[in-house]
């Protein structure tokens, strides 16, 4: 996978939670990936409590091909829970939707992934979505403006 780079289980959620994620979960045992965006809404009202969007890559196109699978509630509170959606095209018994509830536990759960699974970001910031061009931004998933904003 070109220009994806390992996650610490301990910067996941800081960069999940950003709301500008993008983040594969590699399966290195099975060689299988999936991709999944974490977006804010367009408008969110401060104090107010909003969800973060989940869509999952079901196309060819990197950036457009995202179909909706959930919300994740919780962002200011702390207390994160993923809820799939009703209305998503994805059935809850999917192996994406399967994928990322599991994933979602072990970040909010604080449990390392087994061996031979690992989650990717793509080079960008988690919170702003740019570039990363420091090793430790680069390690982290966010750089160090926007790690501050959520430390």
């Amino acid at each position: 996978m070109k220009e994806a780079h390992a996650i610490p289980v301990s910067n996941i959620k800081p960069f999940i939670m950003g709301g500008h994620a993008t983040i594969t979960l590699h399966n290195i045992n099975e060689d299988r990936h999936l991709t999944y965006k974490i977006s804010l809404p367009k408008k969110v009202e401060e104090g107010k409590p909003y969800p973060l969007f989940v869509g999952v890559l079901t196309g060819p196109n990197n950036e457009e091909s995202y179909t909706y699978l959930g919300l994740i509630w919780g962002a200011l509170d702390g207390n994160l829970k993923f809820v799939h959606a009703k209305k998503s095209k994805i059935g809850w018994d999917a192996t994406s939707s399967k994928a990322f509830r599991w994933f979602f536990n072990h970040v909010v759960d604080g449990k390392d992934f087994p061996a031979g699974f690992e989650a990717l970001h793509h080079g960008h910031c988690g919170v702003c979505g740019r570039k990363l061009t420091t090793p430790e931004s680069i390690e982290a998933g966010i750089g160090p403006v926007c790690l501050g904003k959520v430390a």
